[in-house]
C-alpha cells in the first residue's frame, strides 16, 4: 500500500510538472505567434521563429532536469523509509499561510501584466509600422528607404524584446522572488537598453546621411544652401565613422557603470570620445578653412588673368 502511495505521489508530481511546462509553452508560443502575426519584415518573424525553437528545446530540457531531480529526490527518500505523502503534507503545512496568499496575488498580478503586453503588442508594431511608412514618405525620397526600414525594424523587435524583459523582471517582484534576482534582471534591462539604444543611433546616423545626400542630389544647385554640403560631402565618411566611435564609447562606458566589477573602466571612454572629438574638429575646421580659402583667393574675378589665378593657386594648401 505505501509503495502505491508514493508512486502515485511521485506522478502527480510529474504531472504538475508536466501541466506547468505545458502552460507556460502555451504561453510562449501564443505570445510569439502574435508577434508573428503583427511584423511584416521576413527578417524578424524568421528570428522570432528561431526565439521560438530557442525557447522550447530550453523549457524541454529544464522540465526534463526537473523530472530528474524530482524522481531523485523522491528514490532517495523513499530509501530513507520515508512515506512521501506525509512528507509532502509536512512540507506543504510548515509554508507559511501568508507565502501561498501572496503567490496568488503575485501570480494573478504577473499573468494580467503579461497578458496585458501581448494584447498590446500588435498596436505596438502598428504605430512602429505607420511611423516607419511616414518617414518614408519625407520628401518622396527613396535612396534612403532600406536604411529606415532596418531602423524601425530594429528599433521594433528590440522594444518588444524590453518591454518583456521589463516584465519579467517585475514578475520576479510580484512572486517576491529573492532580491538579488530581481536586481540581477533589472541590471540586464538596463544593459539591454543601452546596447539597444547604442545601436539604434548608429542606424539613424546611417539614415540621416542618406537621407542628407539624397537631399543634396534632389536640390543641387548653385542658388541652395546645399552647395556647401556639396562641397564638403568627402566628409561624411569621416563623420559617419567619429560618430560612430563616440557611439560606441559611449554605450561601453554606460555597460560598464552598470557592473560594479568593471565600473573603474567607465572613466575611460570619455576620454578618448574627447580625443577623437579634437580630431574630428581639426579636420573640418581644416577642411572649411581650404574652402574659404579657394573662394576668396580663386573667386571669378574677370580681372583676374590666368597667370594671376596660377600664383594664388600655389597660396592653397
Amino acid at each position: 500500500m505505501l509503495a502505491v502511495e508514493n508512486f502515485l505521489v511521485i506522478v502527480g508530481e510529474i504531472g504538475l510538472l508536466l501541466c506547468i511546462f505545458l502552460a507556460v509553452n502555451w504561453l510562449v508560443k501564443e505570445i510569439l505567434k502574435q508577434l508573428t502575426k503583427a511584423v511584416s519584415s521576413k527578417k524578424i518573424k524568421i528570428t522570432i521563429q528561431n526565439i521560438q525553437k530557442n525557447t522550447q528545446t530550453a523549457l524541454t530540457l529544464g522540465a526534463g532536469l526537473l523530472g530528474i531531480l524530482i524522481l531523485g529526490l523522491n528514490s532517495w527518500l523513499i530509501y530513507q523509509g520515508e512515506n512521501l505523502l506525509e512528507y509532502t503534507k509536512s512540507f506543504i503545512n510548515n509554508i507559511p499561510q501568508e507565502f501561498w496568499v501572496n503567490l496568488g496575488m503575485g501570480a494573478g498580478r504577473s499573468l494580467f501584466l503579461l497578458f496585458l503586453l501581448a494584447a498590446t503588442q500588435p498596436y505596438i508594431q502598428r504605430l512602429i509600422d505607420n511611423l516607419c511608412d511616414r518617414t518614408k514618405t519625407f520628401e518622396h525620397i527613396t535612396a534612403n528607404d532600406e536604411s529606415i526600414e532596418d531602423f524601425f525594424d530594429f528599433l521594433s523587435l528590440n522594444l518588444i524584446n524590453i518591454l518583456w524583459l521589463l516584465s519579467l523582471t517585475l514578475c520576479t517582484q510580484f512572486l517576491q522572488l529573492p532580491e538579488v534576482i530581481t536586481q540581477y534582471m533589472y541590471i540586464a534591462v538596463r544593459i539591454y537598453v543601452i546596447i539597444t539604444v547604442g545601436i539604434l543611433l548608429v542606424k539613424a546616423n546611417i539614415v540621416i546621411i542618406d537621407t542628407l545626400e539624397a537631399l543634396a542630389e534632389k536640390y543641387s544647385s548653385p542658388s541652395r544652401l546645399l552647395r556647401l554640403y556639396n562641397r564638403l560631402s568627402h566628409l561624411l565618411p569621416l563623420s559617419k565613422r567619429c560618430l560612430e566611435y563616440v557611439i560606441y564609447l559611449s554605450m561601453a562606458s554606460l555597460v560598464f557603470q552598470q557592473l560594479e566589477f568593471i565600473a573603474y573602466l567607465a572613466v575611460i571612454g570619455p576620454k578618448i570620445i574627447q580625443i577623437v572629438g579634437i580630431f574630428y574638429t581639426s579636420r573640418v575646421i581644416e577642411e572649411v578653412g581650404k574652402l574659404f580659402a579657394r573662394k576668396f583667393l580663386l573667386s571669378e574675378d574677370e580681372e583676374l588673368d590666368e597667370i594671376d589665378r596660377k600664383r594664388r593657386q600655389t597660396l592653397l594648401p
